[in-house]
């Protein structure tokens, strides 16, 4: 299957020439933009332009192009403060002039913004849950080039296609292995509460209430929104632009998850391509999960009359004892 790969990274030079060698695939790498302008879906950003243009150049030299996250879905003030629109509008032209290839934004007015006064390719986050056919045409009528649909909707391959076919120009890309929780009741105010994050764990409670819920039930990993290495190519003729996390990822993992999803395929714990915060203390072989997400494309998301899920980790938990 001829697919790219986008990855996320935390704006470290030697992070991002690890990335461009782990995989032919990858095409593309995101990263915060500019601190103190507009936040992003994780805490992590430069202190300036130079730094950005420093890692533009690099990517440039090796044929990949690099994105800058906009994608707060809240901290937008009203139309009337025209200093700060006009601020972000040099932003977002500085941005262009030291050669950022696109923007991620989930705010709608961001989107026409960027569309407005720049060349930039711009890109609605799955922030912006997408998640049908209506709410991406008006994405698209937005300004957005490329859309990343809500991740709820992963498995709907059905959606996925009428979305992808009912689109005049933008295209899709999908979100493969954000570890979330399905259909997490966090999630929205998580990323609106990181929307005023001023440093590291800022967002401790969310991150432990869904730590808290995995460790104590374990078989969530299988109902999550994850899409496997080896199912990428159930999305042939769909998508062929795939998102990886990464930002606040460490070096090892991220080279691992970028070579498991350039390749097809991955012999190991599903959670060493996932999240190490759990690949130490629960195991699910992946190769245990084949026939998964096949399931999971018929799924109504009723986990308690359904328990396909909790009885497959028990069945494999099981084998180890």
């Amino acid at each position: 299957m001829n697919y790219q790969l986008s990855v996320g990274f935390n704006g470290k030079k030697d992070t991002l020439l690890k990335i461009i060698n782990s995989s032919n695939k990858v095409g593309d790498v995101y990263t915060g933009g500019l601190s103190g302008k507009i936040y992003g879906g994780r805490f992590q950003y430069e202190d300036s332009y130079e730094k950005i243009r420093e890692n533009i150049e690099i990517c440039h030299k090796h044929g990949i192009t690099l994105s800058i996250t906009l994608n707060s879905p809240s901290g937008v003030p009203e139309k009337s403060d025209k200093i700060w629109w006009d601020d972000i509008a040099n932003y977002l032209c500085e941005l262009e002039s030291i050669g950022v290839d696109k923007v991620i934004c989930s705010h709608p007015f961001l989107i026409s913004l960027a569309k407005e006064k720049t060349n930039l390719i711009v890109v609605a986050s799955t922030i912006a849950e997408i998640s049908n056919v209506r709410s991406a045409l008006y994405y698209e009528e937005l300004g957005a080039d490329i859309i990343v649909p809500s991740v709820s909707i992963n498995h709907d391959l059905k959606e996925l296609s009428l979305m992808k076919d009912n689109l005049q120009h933008a295209t899709l890309k999908i979100l493969v292995n954000e570890v979330c929780l399905g259909s997490c009741p966090y999630r929205r105010f998580h990323h609106a509460h990181l929307s005023k994050a001023n440093h590291r764990n800022y967002d401790i409670d969310y991150t432990s209430s869904c730590t808290k819920k995995y460790m104590d039930n374990p078989y969530l990993f299988l109902t999550n929104n994850v899409i496997r290495p080896e199912d990428l190519k159930l999305y042939e003729g769909i998508c062929d632009n795939f998102k990886l996390v990464g930002r606040t990822i460490e070096d090892d993992i991220l080279v691992n998850m970028i070579k498991a999803y350039g390749n097809e395929y991955y012999d190991g714990n599903l959670l060493d391509i996932l999240d190490n915060r759990f690949q130490r203390v629960i195991n699910i072989p992946n190769n245990k999960l084949n026939e998964l997400i096949y399931k999971k494309m018929k799924c109504d998301k009723n986990c308690a009359k359904c328990g396909y899920c909790k009885d497959l980790y028990t069945t494999i938990q099981n084998e180890f004892v």
